[in-house]
């Protein structure tokens, strides 16, 4: 029943990210979409301007980014080792996964259409313990570089606009990485509407990497499917599995942790967000 209820609060936590956008358009003054007929450019906008759809696209990137973290800390070790990565595919860890036929490949990189939040990267393990754990870790830090690439083209944007001096803005722009949402409601020569679009940004960001942080470094009970079951391919599971060594209360008392955390995080960001687009 708890893990039923956590898995419920953060599908309620999405829902309000979504509905904090549409109060977001509602405080600048913006007119509802479902008042206007919409266009295919619309369409698009909204993808890239509604944080809930900006969160959605940018799972679905940091699919391909997580695995192809896995590959390339295998390929770092040994090349020979990678053999296939399919994303957005059904079968998460199971051997049918390479019967899926997928949509187009690119090379080893295959890429289906049954899933859209879901991967595989399909490789032989190493006889050293240390290696596989950093195989397991390499997606987490991939994802982690890839978002906070993003929050500095913001930051760095942001300062770019005031300075128009590249230098003194990579600098300004790594230094707010940790706090973009200040950066944003900062800066002067950017309008209301462009500074909501990078708040939305950011909060799609940071939630992709919040929870790839804890899927990946936790035994995360959301991703695992079950608070109370061994997921045997969840990444973190991997990861502590040797730490457990068959402990099931300190397997399951991490797992509540793991989800009681990641809500924890994701309500404080939801908090800075809110508090950002008021001062827009």
């Amino acid at each position: 029943m708890l893990h039923k209820l956590l898995k419920n609060i953060k599908i309620l936590l999405f829902l309000m990210v979504f509905l904090s956008g549409q109060v977001g358009a509602a405080i600048n003054g913006d007119a509802a979409l479902s008042q206007k007929m919409p266009t295919m450019g619309s369409m698009v906008q909204t993808v890239f301007t509604n944080p809930a759809s900006q969160t959605l696209f940018l799972m679905m990137v940091s699919v391909i980014v997580h695995e192809l973290g896995h590959a390339g800390v295998t390929w770092m070790f040994d090349p020979s080792k990678v053999k296939e990565i399919h994303v957005f595919c059904k079968n998460l860890g199971s051997h049918d996964i390479t019967l899926q036929k997928p949509l187009f490949s690119l090379g080893n990189l295959h890429i289906c259409g049954t899933h859209p939040f879901k991967g595989y990267s399909r490789s032989d393990r190493f006889d050293e313990a240390y290696k596989n754990a950093l195989v397991l870790a390499g997606a987490g830090l991939s994802v982690a570089a890839f978002c906070c690439s993003l929050l500095f083209a913001v930051t760095f944007y942001c300062h770019y606009c005031d300075t128009q001096n590249v230098s003194s803005a990579v600098a300004a722009g790594l230094k707010d990485i940790v706090s973009p949402f200040q950066c944003i409601v900062k800066a002067k020569n950017i309008s209301s509407d462009t500074k909501r679009m990078l708040a939305n940004t950011v909060i799609a960001t940071v939630i992709c990497l919040i929870g790839h942080a804890f899927y990946v470094f936790t035994p995360n009970a959301y991703f695992s499917g079950s608070l109370f079951k061994v997921a045997e391919n969840g990444d973190g599971e991997k990861l502590w599995e040797g730490v457990f060594a068959g402990n099931q209360v300190a397997k399951t008392g991490m797992r509540i942790a793991s989800v009681i955390g990641e809500l924890g995080c994701s309500l404080y960001l939801l908090k800075k967000y809110l508090d950002a687009v008021k001062q827009i």
